[in-house]
């Protein structure tokens, strides 16, 4: 039987594997191998497994490891969300008559209305 661990731990070989055969590929940084098997590292460390194994698998020290982990965590904190939402659009050609878009009011409000009870 195969844990949740078990199958990233596999996931993260197989990347290596990969990696490892492009032969014409120019070297990865230590950072960058770890930011591409992040999720899967992250999963990793969630169940329990050590980073000293972790570290293993991606043939490195473990303070290499441990610097790459940092480095990788903080580019990812520090890139720009994939879903971001879409900026407003532009307003339509009839909605750019009025400087309250279309309708000509806030809300059902009208922009520039007075109160009976002040005159």
């Amino acid at each position: 039987m195969m844990t949740a661990g078990m199958t990233a731990e596999k996931r993260i070989r197989a990347l290596i594997k990969a990696a490892r055969s492009g032969k014409k590929q120019a070297p990865v940084s230590r950072t960058m191998r770890v930011f591409n098997v992040l999720d899967d590292i992250e999963e990793a460390l969630g169940l329990g497994i050590s980073q000293s194994l972790i570290a293993e698998q991606l043939d490195m020290t473990v303070r290499q490891f441990s610097q790459a982990l940092y480095r990788a965590r903080r580019r990812k904190r520090e890139a720009p969300p994939q879903n971001s939402p879409q900026p407003p659009q532009s307003p339509t050609p009839a909605d750019a008559d009025s400087p309250f878009g279309s309708g000509g009011n806030l809300g059902g409000l009208t922009p520039f209305s007075s109160n009976s009870e002040e005159n």
